[in-house]
């Protein structure tokens, strides 16, 4: 018995697939927003330290020196994060036909670049 249908007739089947596909549908969109606010945590996190970093370089040797030896294998461990958390969303994406057609649709407009691809994904 499907959804209380007594007959368990196609027409409930169909209906009930229909319904199942549209909840993945949103829990992999919702999944995605998820990643992407994580990758800008990330990404934020990176920048604040190369920024210390480099600042400190132009200032002050002697910080640049401990700084660098201090932030060099978050950044780097930072960085693989990034890599794999862009993995993930690339995947849960290529999973999806509707998100993943109109990804490769938007790359297909002059100036958007394979690497700006998820920032596509925001428009979800």
């Amino acid at each position: 018995m499907i959804n209380g249908c007594v007959k368990n007739c196609g027409l409930c089947k169909t209906i009930f697939r229909q319904a199942a596909s549209t909840q993945g549908t949103k829990s992999r969109k919702s999944k995605v927003k998820n990643l992407l606010n994580i990758r800008e945590t990330i990404i934020i996190a990176i920048s604040r330290l190369s920024q210390q970093v480099n600042e400190s370089k132009i200032f002050d040797i002697e910080k640049y020196k401990l700084l660098k030896a201090s932030f060099d294998k978050p950044i780097k461990a930072l960085k693989k994060q990034l890599a794999e958390l862009e993995k993930e969303i690339n995947d849960v994406v290529e999973f999806n036909a509707e998100m993943k057609n109109n990804a490769e649709l938007l790359l297909t407009i002059p100036g958007i670049r394979q690497a700006k691809r998820t920032c596509i994904y925001r428009l979800y």
